[in-house]
C-alpha cells in the first residue's frame, strides 16, 4: 500500500509539472543526448530536483537548455543558452539538450532541422505566434525549406476567391496554398528570403530555380510580389517566374493584373498575373493549355505533374 501511495504521489507530481509546463506555453524538442554545448555562454544556470523544472522557465527569447543529471533521479543541473539548435556546436558529454521555441513568434522548417527532424514531411511551424502545419523539405538543397504552395494531384480546386488565397487552403500532406497573409508575414519578418520553385513534367523532366530577396506585400498593397534575384536553376523557368514580378495578386473576384480582362478568370486560378501568364502554378491540374499548370519556357502548354514553391530564410 505504501508503494502504491508513493507511486500515486510521483504520478501526481509528473502530471502537475506537465500541466504547468503547458500553461507556461513552453514547447520543447529533445534535440540530442549525451552531448554538451561548446560554442555559447549560458545566461542562467540552476539546480533542480526534477528535469521538468528545467523545462518550465518562461523566458521571452528562443533558447536552448542543457540538462545534466548530477545525482541519479534526485538532482539535475540546467544551463540556458540564447539561440536555436541550428546555431549550436556540441561535443560528447553527459547532458540532454532541448530547444524551446514557444517564445519564438516565428520559426520555419529550417529552425526545426536536427537529428530527429531530417526527413521530408508534415511539421508544425509557428507564424506570428500561431502554430500551422506545413510540408517541410528537409533533404534537398540543404533542407529546411518551408513549402508555401504544393500541387501533386488534382484533388484540390485552386480556382478560388480572394479570401481563400488570403488565409490559405488545402492540406499540408497533399495540395495546398499556405495563405497570402502568411507569405507576407514570412517575407516581412526576415531580411532576405529565398524562394525555390520546382516543377515535374509528365515525361519525368524536372526544373527548378532558387531566387533571393523574395517578398510579398500586405493585403493593403494587394500582396504585390517581388519575385527576387536569380541565384541558380533553369533559365526558362526563371524567365517565366520573373515575368510575374511587381504585380498584385489576382483572383476571380479581385482583379489586380495588367490585362484588360481578369486573368484569374481566363487562366482559372489565383496568382500574380501580369498580362496574363507564363507560369501558372495554380491552374487546372492536367489541362494542357493556358489554363493548366504551365511553364511556357520549360514545356510549352504541357501541364505539370507536380509543382511546389518553398521559402527559406537566408542566414
Amino acid at each position: 500500500m505504501e508503494k502504491l501511495k508513493i507511486a500515486c504521489v510521483f504520478l501526481h507530481l509528473i502530471v502537475t509539472l506537465t500541466l504547468a509546463l503547458e500553461q507556461n506555453g513552453a514547447v520543447y524538442r529533445e534535440e540530442i543526448t549525451n552531448a554538451t554545448v561548446v560554442n555559447k555562454t549560458e545566461f542562467h544556470t540552476d539546480t533542480v530536483n526534477h528535469k521538468l523544472h528545467c523545462l518550465m522557465r518562461p523566458y521571452s527569447v528562443c533558447f536552448i537548455v542543457e540538462v545534466t543529471e548530477t545525482v541519479p533521479d534526485k538532482e539535475y543541473q540546467c544551463r540556458f543558452y540564447v539561440g536555436k539548435f541550428v546555431s549550436v556546436e556540441t561535443a560528447p558529454g553527459l547532458a540532454t539538450i532541448y530547444e524551446s521555441y514557444a517564445a519564438c513568434s516565428t520559426h520555419l522548417c529550417q529552425d526545426l532541422q536536427g537529428p530527429t527532424h531530417d526527413t521530408d514531411g508534415v511539421y508544425a511551424i509557428k507564424l506570428g505566434g500561431s502554430p500551422i502545419k506545413v510540408w517541410c523539405d528537409m533533404t534537398q538543397n540543404d533542407g529546411g525549406w518551408t513549402t508555401i504552395q504544393r500541387r501533386i494531384d488534382g484533388s484540390v480546386n485552386f480556382e478560388r476567391l480572394w479570401q481563400d488565397y488570403k488565409v490559405g487552403f488545402g492540406e499540408a500532406s497533399g495540395n495546398y496554398w499556405l495563405g497570402n497573409d502568411h507569405l507576407h508575414h514570412i517575407t516581412d519578418h526576415y531580411q532576405n528570403v529565398l524562394v525555390r520553385i520546382k516543377v515535374l513534367a509528365p515525361d519525368g523532366d524536372r526544373a527548378e530555380i532558387i531566387q533571393e530577396n523574395f517578398y510579398v506585400a500586405d493585403e493593403a498593397n494587394w500582396y504585390r510580389v517581388r519575385t527576387g534575384t536569380f541565384v541558380s536553376g533553369h533559365s526558362g523557368l526563371k524567365n517565366d517566374w520573373n515575368y510575374h514580378n511587381n504585380v498584385g495578386f489576382t483572383t476571380t473576384d479581385v482583379d489586380n493584373d495588367n490585362s484588360d480582362e481578369n486573368c484569374a478568370e481566363r487562366n482559372r486560378g489565383g496568382f500574380w498575373y501580369t498580362g496574363c501568364v507564363r507560369f501558372n502554378a495554380n491552374g487546372i491540374y492536367g489541362r494542357n493549355d493556358n489554363k493548366g499548370i504551365i511553364s511556357r519556357s520549360f514545356k510549352t502548354l504541357v501541364s505539370m505533374k507536380e509543382v511546389s514553391t518553398a521559402v527559406k530564410r537566408k542566414d
